[in-house]
């Protein structure tokens, strides 16, 4: 079994999504119940974030926009790592 350690450490982002949001259906009209942000790395797969809109104690950690600017930033934050990354390889 040939265990290559440079891909474990390799945590290269590939892609960043863009925040989603997330809806719940109640009496036949949607509600946002939150935003994604899915980040896409090399050797490791996917793994999201949740922001969630509907737990107040939460949104005292958010900026003043609440969920979808918490959302917004970590997205340009993952980016801007993404775009640092890809320069150290260049």
């Amino acid at each position: 079994m040939n265990v290559n350690i440079k891909k474990i450490f390799n945590w290269e982002i590939v892609d960043v999504s863009r925040p989603i949001p997330s809806y719940v259906f109640t009496c036949a009209r949607p509600r946002v119940s939150g935003y994604t942000v899915t980040i896409t790395y090399a050797h490791h797969g996917c793994v999201s974030k949740f922001f969630d809109a509907e737990s107040e104690a939460l949104w005292a950690r958010y900026p003043d926009d609440g969920p979808w600017g918490a959302a917004y930033d970590y997205y340009k934050r993952m980016k801007n790592s993404m775009r640092q990354q890809h320069k150290r390889m260049r």
